[in-house]
């Protein structure tokens, strides 16, 4: 949880995505899991002070550049990152009954802010089809939580 280390690491992924001479596509395995990490973890530094957020916008932006060059490659990517980052909206799915109030407890709201920020870097065709239409009920949700804690 060293947070100058993991945006020198992004920073470092995101110059060998932009170097013409280096393909990162046999390595995606590898580097999604952690830069995926760097967006929607709970808890990224030691204190809450400390400016995660920056870090969450950077790593993004990566994920988006990969999903640019590499989604003609791999067929499933774009779809795949997607799901991600819905999953860290932790929204219920539509098997449970369709409602938002069918979801209890509390939300890690980083986790959220990780999975708007990253869907918004995906352009506006994702934010237009997929994240404008969960915006009231992500609200909603938001809302019920910070009512449980106040």
């Amino acid at each position: 949880r060293r947070l100058p280390l993991l945006k020198t690491i992004i920073r470092c992924i995101g110059s060998l995505l932009r170097n013409g001479d280096v393909s990162l596509g046999f390595h995606l395995q590898q580097l999604l899991p952690a830069v995926f990490t760097c967006i929607v973890a709970a808890r990224l530094s030691n204190s809450p002070a400390e400016d995660h957020w920056s870090l969450r916008r950077m790593a993004a932006g990566v994920i988006a550049a990969i999903s640019s060059q590499y989604s003609d490659k791999v067929p499933d990517l774009h779809a795949r990152i997607c799901k991600t980052y819905l999953d860290a909206l932790q929204l219920p799915s539509a098997d449970a009954a369709n409602t938002i109030a069918s979801t209890s407890g509390s939300i890690c709201h980083s986790t959220v802010f990780g999975g708007v920020v990253g869907l918004a870097a995906l352009g506006q065709q994702v934010v237009r089809g997929v994240l404008l239409p969960l915006v009231r009920p992500l609200l909603e949700r938001l809302q019920r939580d910070l009512d449980l804690h106040t």
